[in-house]
């Protein structure tokens, strides 16, 4: 009698034990990559002082999501060691893409600090004064001198839907220096860098808003 003619006179529950061992010492299946999820810190509140009269004139702007190709637009958090690689963070992720992040800090900002009717998306009913379109070419990590900085880079163009004209357009661009090396400070340097290009586009689509006076 052959061996297997001795494994299979005992019984199915042999087999299957014996199968399930095999299949478990040969399984080729991945691990799972353990990743860190982070979001941008939360914005600084503020107003200006032409706040409430903005907000009683009844504008919208809607905010396009920005423009971007390649690794930026994911969620991946890109650093660039040296002038001819890019890389990004082994196991972390932004909570969203890149565009949507930025996306969404300037329409916090217009809304908090003009504040106007803003927003992203055109599930509202609402035909805005004016549009916010953008190409975002840098939100990433740069080394100088062997110390990282963040960089965030948005050339931005204001339309007017109701006129099909390019209203204004102009590049703003943010470098913030990280307070050391780990990816917490890393985040920590993107929050105050989109912090203060939401500041910037806040005060230039102020100067362009309808009704606005005219620029001398």
């Amino acid at each position: 009698m052959t061996h297997f003619h001795r494994i299979a006179r005992q019984g199915p529950r042999v087999i299957a034990a014996i199968t399930l061992a095999v299949l478990t010492g040969c399984s080729v299946l991945p691990q799972a990559e353990s990743l860190q999820v982070y979001s941008l810190p939360e914005a600084q509140q503020g107003g200006t002082e032409q706040a409430g009269a903005l907000a009683a004139q009844g504008w919208a702007v809607r905010v396009q999501t920005p423009y971007s190709s390649g690794v930026l637009n994911s969620r991946r958090i890109v650093v660039r060691p040296d002038h001819s690689e890019l890389s990004v963070y082994k196991g972390v992720r932004w909570s969203d893409p890149a565009p949507v992040l930025l996306r969404d800090r300037v329409v916090d900002a217009l809304r908090t600090q003009l504040p106007v009717l803003a927003f992203a998306h055109d599930a509202m009913n609402v035909v805005p004064d004016i549009e916010l379109g953008s190409d975002l070419n840098r939100f990433q990590v740069e080394y100088q001198d062997g110390l990282p900085i963040v960089y965030v880079q948005l050339d931005a163009f204001l339309f007017n839907p109701k006129t099909a004209q390019v209203v204004a357009s102009r590049r703003f661009a943010v470098e913030q220096p990280v307070d050391g090396k780990d990816v917490p400070e890393v985040v920590s340097a993107f929050g105050v860098a989109t912090n203060t290009l939401a500041a910037d586009i806040v005060a230039w689509v102020q100067r362009h808003a309808p009704n606005a006076p005219a620029e001398k």
